[in-house]
C-alpha cells in the first residue's frame, strides 16, 4: 500500500509541478526572449511613429510655400504684403491696420517681402500674421487666423498664439510656424544667412514670443532636412537655430547636427522660395 500511495504521490507532483521547483534556464531564456521582442517592438513602434510625425512636419513646410507660390500667381502680391487684399477678402471688421478679427483682413506695403523689411528695430508684425490669415482666406490653407499679433511683449508685434494667428502643427500639437523676413545678416542666429529672406521658424512658443523654443531632436531636423534638402546644417532650406546644442558648432563650414544629441534641442528654420 505504500508503495501505491508513494507512486500515487509521485504522479500528482509530476501533475500539478513541484512547488518548490523554480524555472529551468531553458524557460528562463525563453521569457527574456519574450520581454526583448516586446521591448523592440514597442521602441520599433515609436520610431515608426516619429518618423511620420517628422513626414508631416517635412510636407506641411513644402504645402506652405507651395501655397505661397500658388497665391503669388493667382493675385500677383505675396499674401501679407498684397497691397489690394482688401479688394480680394473684405476689410478687417475690427478696421485696419491693427484689427484682429477672422473676417476681413488689411492691405500691406508692397514691398515685395512679408514684413516691414526694416529688422527689429521698427518690427511690424501685421504682414508675418496676414499672411496666414490670407492664405487660410485664399483656401490653400487649413484655419482661420486674426492677422495681428497677440498682446505681450515686443510691443505686441511678435506674440504667436497657436491656432489663432498662426497654424499648429498636425504632428506635434505643441509646435507651430511662425515667420519673418530676416532683414539683416544675423551671422549669431542663424547658418550662412543672408539679408532680406523670408524664413518660418518652427518650435514651441515662448512667452509673449514667436516659436523660437526647440522642439525637435537633431536626429529629428536632420530627418526632415534628408528627405526634403541637402541634409546639412550648415546649408539649403533647412537649416537649425545656432543658439541651442542642436548643431556640433557655430561654424559655418565645420558644423553638423549634433546627433549624438537626443534631446529636445532644436528649433527648425525654413528658408522657402518665394
Amino acid at each position: 500500500m505504500k508503495t501505491a500511495d508513494n507512486n500515487n504521490s509521485k504522479i500528482r507532483n509530476d501533475f500539478i509541478g513541484n512547488p518548490n521547483n523554480g524555472f529551468t534556464l531553458i524557460e528562463l531564456s525563453i521569457v527574456l526572449v519574450i520581454i526583448g521582442l516586446i521591448v523592440g517592438g514597442v521602441l520599433v513602434g515609436r520610431s515608426l511613429i516619429r518618423a511620420a510625425e517628422m513626414r508631416t512636419v517635412a510636407s506641411e513646410l513644402v504645402s506652405f510655400e507651395t501655397a505661397t507660390n500658388t497665391f503669388r500667381l493667382k493675385y500677383n502680391c505675396l499674401p501679407g504684403d498684397c497691397t489690394s487684399a482688401t479688394q480680394f477678402f473684405g476689410i478687417n471688421s475690427n478696421g485696419c491696420p491693427n484689427g484682429d478679427s477672422y473676417t476681413g483682413t488689411c492691405d500691406g506695403d508692397g514691398d515685395g517681402f512679408i514684413g516691414a523689411g526694416d529688422g527689429w528695430t521698427t518690427f511690424n508684425g501685421n504682414e508675418l500674421y496676414r499672411y496666414w490669415q490670407q492664405l487660410a482666406q485664399a483656401n490653400l490653407i487649413a484655419g482661420q487666423f486674426t492677422g495681428r499679433s497677440g498682446a505681450g511683449g515686443c510691443g505686441n508685434k511678435c506674440v504667436s498664439i497657436l491656432d489663432t494667428n498662426i497654424p499648429t502643427s498636425k504632428a506635434i500639437p505643441q509646435g507651430g510656424y511662425s515667420g519673418w523676413i530676416e532683414d539683416t545678416a544675423d551671422t549669431v542666429s542663424y547658418f550662412n544667412t543672408t539679408s532680406r529672406k523670408s524664413v518660418y521658424f518652427f518650435g514651441s512658443l515662448t512667452a509673449n514670443y514667436v516659436t523660437n523654443s526647440p522642439i525637435i531632436s537633431p536626429s529629428d531636423i536632420y530627418y526632415i532636412d534628408t528627405k526634403i534638402d541637402d541634409g546639412l546644417v550648415i546649408s539649403g532650406k533647412v537649416t537649425a537655430y545656432k543658439l541651442t546644442s542642436c548643431p556640433t558648432s557655430t561654424d559655418n563650414v565645420t558644423a553638423l547636427y549634433n546627433l549624438s544629441d537626443s534631446s529636445i534641442s532644436c528649433v527648425l528654420i525654413y528658408r522657402p522660395k518665394f
